[in-house]
């Protein structure tokens, strides 16, 4: 299993540093050498780069053994998939040009959480939410197949949205969808505000397709009470070896990234 990090664009060069190939390249070094097996960029800031921006990014990772097999933060906040005011020509235009820019990085998974985006509006009629919910999944998997990409759903907490709060939830919307480019993601974070159990887990595997994770309280992972070994004993007896991201709240990221990493390599080693 890989254990990587989602970093903001703020966090591919060091302070005061600019975004150019050489700097990014440096950067990068950085995470190899604290032990970051991959990193998981915002699909969102992605689509938003300057063309030139994009040039140094794609350079210095071609160039480097790091990789990006994910993306998250796909939709930005001011898109409107569900309810009147969604406009599905400009869903569509965004759909096709932020995918584009995930491709150009050779990655092939995008996190689909956007809570925000998601939610259902107050008042608006739930059969008409489910329906424009599922055709936003089918168009944006669709989409992300043209290009070799897989979007991953991830449950969210009942704070950040009102729909697809659990992973068992978020297994059952994957056979509603039956696309093969929608998947699963779980996030321990999530699991643990809401009380869904690991043993969970050994029911939505054959549909994980990446995964999430922090300590207790959405601190960097060993600066809590998270079980992560139990964690990793049971992704390992189903079988799941993919990846696993560090998404968490960071006070201090260069500080706190290295034992973070650590930790979490600690204990998978230990995990039986």
């Amino acid at each position: 299993m890989k254990i990587g990090c989602c970093a903001a664009k703020s966090q591919l060069t060091r302070q005061g540093g600019s975004f150019t190939t050489a700097d990014i390249t440096s950067r990068l070094s950085w995470y190899i050498d604290v032990g970051v097996d991959f990193l998981e960029l915002g699909v969102n800031w992605l689509a938003a780069l300057e063309d030139r921006d994009l040039r140094s990014l794609v350079e210095a990772l071609t160039a480097s053994p790091l990789s990006v097999p994910a993306c998250n933060l796909f939709l930005p906040g001011s898109m409107a998939i569900i309810g009147p005011n969604r406009d599905m020509a400009e869903i569509r235009r965004y759909l096709s040009h932020a995918l584009a820019r995930v491709e150009q990085l050779a990655c092939p998974c995008v996190v689909f959480g956007s809570g925000g985006v998601r939610r259902f509006p107050d008042d608006y009629p739930a059969d008409l939410a489910w329906r424009e919910l599922k055709e936003f999944c089918l168009a944006a998997a669709d989409e992300a197949a043209r290009r070799r990409i897989t979007i991953a759903l991830e449950p969210l907490r009942y704070k950040e949205c009102n729909v697809i709060n659990s992973v068992a939830t978020g297994y059952a919307y994957v056979d509603v969808i039956a696309h093969p480019h929608f998947r699963l993601l779980a996030d321990t974070y999530h699991m643990e505000e809401i009380g869904e159990p690991l043993s969970v887990l050994t029911t939505i595997y054959p549909h994980l397709y990446h995964m999430h994770t922090a300590d207790t309280g959405r601190v960097p992972p060993g600066q809590g009470n998270y079980p992560h070994a139990e964690l990793f004993s049971v992704l390992k007896k189903v079988g799941y070896d993919k990846n696993i991201s560090i998404e968490c709240r960071w006070q201090d990221f260069d500080k706190e990234l290295p034992p973070a990493i650590a930790h979490l390599k600690k204990a998978y080693a230990s995990a039986t």
